[in-house]
């Protein structure tokens, strides 16, 4: 995790400027328009630049799709993740103020988990039982601030029926597995589910080969989440990422986490760490990318600092030597045969 800047941060006083600014649809502009600004601040977290990323990507819409005529409902929510952002900028004692007199949302949870700011947990755990949309986000943070006096919290959690939540939660405890002695109460019959709450009660798993999991949906999210939280090395988890999003359902929720996570995972890789990857790693790469959302696909690529015709060239020679067949429609098809059109 990241350590938060004590310092007063001057951009222009941006939020100032922003907050003068007569519509919120204009103060939106002016806000992507400082994009660049913005981005320098929080280029040292790849996770944030992400939903910032996503963030400009929306606002980019409605400047572009929706000028003359927008949906208020969607300037407002894209106004207050602007808020969020400026008022992180202006120090943590602005922010703090500001997260007074304002809700929680998605946005300011991510803030919360890069930074381990341990002055919100009990806000978010206020926030958890308060606001059931952000339940996943929230046990992200908490995850990330290693307190082991939140073992109530994540065991209560643990018994919930959200799927994502309840698993995270497990993650949570098995930090503090030899502490926590109420492993059978959290069975609930299902043969899969029963089966990796076993293993995380006996197992450490910061000492468990990633590569040694099984088919079980439950085991494998369990095992990505873990990866996400604790920054397992990409190389190691290629393999493990790939027959998860083969495991679940495409209608499942897990499935919907899974690529979020494989998102922030992949968005982290660096030059280096690309060059290293063998002819096996590129191919499960290829399957990864074929089963995400093509927009994750371009977004991804986009944060790597790698030369987009050295990628493809690599991507090329995989496929040439595994003769990989590749579906028409697939995004790695879609990808090269772009690429030769530019």
């Amino acid at each position: 995790m990241h350590r938060v800047y004590d310092k007063q941060f001057h951009y222009g006083h941006l939020i100032d400027q922003f907050y003068k600014i007569e519509t919120k649809f204009d103060s939106l502009l002016f806000f992507y328009n400082n994009r660049e600004k913005i981005v320098s601040l929080f280029n040292y977290d790849v996770v944030i630049i992400v939903e910032l990323s996503h963030l400009f990507d929306q606002i980019a819409y409605q400047i572009q799709e929706c000028a003359n005529y927008y949906d208020k409902y969607i300037i407002d929510i894209l106004y207050r993740k602007a808020e969020s952002y400026l008022a992180f900028m202006e120090g943590l004692d602005y922010y703090d103020q500001f997260l007074l007199i304002h809700n929680l949302i998605y946005d300011d949870i991510v803030m919360i988990w890069r930074h381990s700011l341990t002055n919100f947990r009990e806000r978010c755990i206020n926030d958890f039982h308060q606001q059931k949309s952000l339940q996943y986000p929230i046990t992200t943070a908490l995850l990330s601030m290693h307190d082991e006096t939140l073992i109530p919290f994540f065991y209560d959690i643990a018994l919930l029926p959200d799927v994502d939540s309840a698993i995270s939660a497990i993650v949570g405890l098995s930090l503090y597995r030899n502490k926590f002695a109420n492993w059978e109460k959290l069975y609930t019959g299902e043969k899969d589910y029963d089966a990796m709450v076993a293993i995380v009660s006996s197992t450490n798993i910061n000492e468990y080969n990633l590569c040694a999991y099984n088919q079980n949906k439950y085991m494998l999210f369990l095992y990505c989440r873990w990866a996400e939280m604790f920054n397992a090395k990409k190389g190691d988890i290629l393999g493990l990422m790939n027959i998860t999003l083969h495991t679940l359902p495409e209608n499942h929720i897990l499935f919907t986490r899974t690529v979020e996570i494989i998102e922030h995972i992949l968005c982290t890789l660096k030059n280096h760490e690309f060059n290293h990857f063998n002819d096996n790693d590129i191919d499960e790469l290829i399957m990864i990318f074929n089963s995400l959302p093509p927009e994750k696909v371009d977004g991804i690529i986009r944060f790597w600092g790698i030369p987009k015709s050295n990628f493809i060239h690599t991507l090329q020679q995989t496929i040439n030597k595994k003769q990989i067949r590749l579906d028409n429609c697939s995004n790695i098809a879609t990808l090269l045969c772009t690429t030769e059109f530019e």
